[in-house]
């Protein structure tokens, strides 16, 4: 996979991947400000009754969504290799249920605006409705467009973590193995018998 090595080219990776997780919690936070105000607008409808469920399931991906986002920053400061990759594997599968909720939603309003835009009394809950379907699309569209290269920033700092892991187990393997490898003995003692100068050992003729 293609890394990168600045954020935008800006920032350090750590500080990308930070700013990646505040930036979905506030995506996050208005998705659920969106299907609230969807919640109450559509109550007002009289003509027509709708299926809240898929606004339900919207506000539950939201939740997800900033379960994930607390994920990468725990991920981020813990320095947590595979906190990171499941962030990556989580988001790339939440994003395929939300636009799958998202394309449903939407065939479901367009049938209300279709069938219920002739009642005068239903007039203002059907274009907030609209509004708030054009809203909706945009927040989809720029989660899914965020991803591609957020996802890389987070993949790239992932494999930064892994391998400084792999690196710091082979140094400890290595310590261990090796415990004074600036002095090596060579497997003997060379040291001289305490009180014994070094002399006293050489043969004499």
């Amino acid at each position: 996979m293609v890394q990168i090595s600045r954020c935008c080219g800006l920032w350090t990776i750590p500080v990308g991947c930070m700013a990646t997780a505040a930036g979905y919690c506030i995506l996050a936070m208005i998705g659920i400000i969106l299907s609230i105000a969807k919640l109450a607008n559509v109550s007002n409808l009289t003509g027509y009754t709708y299926d809240h469920s898929l606004t339900y399931v919207g506000i539950a991906l939201n939740v997800v969504l900033l379960l994930l986002s607390n994920m990468l920053f725990f991920g981020v400061l813990r320095k947590h290799a595979s906190l990171c990759f499941a962030w990556v594997a989580g988001m790339a599968l939440w994003a395929c249920v939300n636009m799958s909720v998202a394309v449903l939603t939407t065939d479901q309003d367009i049938d209300l605006i279709n069938s219920e835009g002739s009642i005068a009394d239903d007039a203002g809950p059907i274009a907030g409705i609209h509004a708030g379907l054009i809203a909706s699309w945009v927040l989809v569209v720029s989660e899914l467009l965020l991803l591609v290269y957020c996802g890389l920033v987070v993949h790239t700092h992932a494999q930064r973590l892994s391998r400084e892991h792999v690196f710091r187990e082979l140094s400890t393997t290595y310590s261990s193995a090796n415990p004074n490898p600036g002095n090596p003995s060579y497997g003997m003692d060379l040291q001289p018998v305490m009180g014994s100068p070094l002399y006293a050992y050489s043969s004499t003729s």
